[in-house]
């Protein structure tokens, strides 16, 4: 607004550049909205949020490390049951 409120700034002196980035940020502001909306289509068709998903981030960062350490220690513990 007219309100000189621009505490970092960043606001453009000439009012082309000021247009410029207020279209800028509203089609940045659209584009998160619109991606907001696929968090809750996503939602809305499997049940569970985007953090609640079955995905391996483990097998992403370490590869097969943890899967492997389980499988070790699943295995040592059904020779020590027997």
């Amino acid at each position: 607004g007219a309100l000189g409120f621009a505490p970092l700034g960043l606001k453009p002196p000439a009012p082309a550049e000021l247009r410029e980035m207020q279209e800028k940020e509203l089609s940045h502001g659209r584009l998160g909205m619109l991606a907001a909306a696929g968090f809750m289509a996503q939602e809305a068709v499997s049940g569970k949020t985007w953090s609640q998903q079955d995905v391996n981030f483990e097998g992403l960062l370490l590869g097969g490390y943890f899967s492997q350490e389980a499988a070790e220690v699943a295995r040592d513990a059904a020779a020590s049951a027997l």
